[in-house]
């Protein structure tokens, strides 16, 4: 794909803005990840999780925050952990000593999150309990990268580095030899998308044109307008790939299983959850 042929779109896309024809290009745009959550934790075992932070500094930021507000300068707050999987799960348990022993693991099957949380937790703990199990519903990120006239896109991923990270590594995976890829910097955004793409087509091309068009509205809006700017650039063209960025992940079913669980630790430390 080549530069000006992207770019070209994206101005054509403006423009129509003021007609109406466009309307939603600001829908288009990067907006903000809400995708980590962290734990901050105290002397006694009082943990503090907040989660749908923007970044895993702003994660660990607004938990150690929450510590210090509730139990003050001297209970010697400190962040613990921070993670962007889908189900995040926290464990308490009582050592031998009688300290408090806790876990947070992090997966996307909530189940499989709990299994390990307590396992881990009673190897050095008895009366080993969940006391946490929430959700992280995204948004992904999506991205593409280019090389010549090839494109390559990755959907639905946790961050925008992993976006840009995968998109490069299918964009190598599909380049001619000394080909450099290279990341669309106006296709890598958050939330949900429709990505489409399109070349050139007709028998004995064989360099064919390709070209991209990211749409916030549907599926069927993305492939049409893919082709109908394609169309005008180089004449008949067909469809290649299309996808759908879901943004928002819900929780699966599976969560509510270990939620069921959740109780506090009797005589324990509690756990305190809130969210951006």
């Amino acid at each position: 794909m080549r530069v000006e042929f992207f770019e070209k779109w994206v101005r054509r896309v403006g423009a129509h803005c003021a007609l109406g024809a466009m309307v939603g290009l600001a829908g288009m745009m990067p907006t903000s990840a809400s995708a980590w959550v962290a734990t901050a934790i105290d002397d006694q075992g009082h943990t503090f999780t907040y989660g749908n932070a923007e970044t895993a500094d702003d994660a660990r930021a607004h938990a150690l925050a929450r510590c210090l507000k509730a139990r003050g300068e001297a209970a010697g707050c400190q962040p613990w952990a921070a993670a962007n999987a889908k189900s995040i799960v926290i464990a308490k348990g009582i050592r031998s000593t009688g300290e408090v022993e806790v876990v947070e693991t992090n997966h996307e099957d909530p189940i499989y999150a709990a299994e390990g949380a307590l396992a881990h937790c009673a190897k050095r703990a008895r009366d080993c309990r969940i006391v946490l199990a929430e959700w992280d519903r995204g948004p992904t990120w999506a991205s593409a990268a280019r090389a010549g006239n090839r494109i390559a896109v990755s959907l639905d991923n946790s961050t925008e580095l992993e976006a840009r990270t995968r998109a490069l590594e299918e964009c190598q995976g599909i380049s001619k030899q000394g080909s450099e890829c290279e990341v669309i910097g106006p296709a890598t955004r958050s939330g949900q998308s429709w990505y489409a793409q399109a070349h050139q087509a007709g028998e004995g091309i064989a360099n064919r044109e390709t070209g991209l068009f990211v749409s916030p509205t549907s599926l069927a809006d993305a492939e049409r307008k893919v082709l109908m700017y394609c169309g005008e650039d180089y004449g008949a063209c067909e469809l290649t790939h299309s996808g759908e960025n879901k943004g928002v992940v819900e929780a699966v079913a599976e969560l509510k299983q270990v939620q069921a669980q959740v109780q506090a630790l009797e005589a324990g430390p509690a756990h305190y959850f809130s969210a951006r």
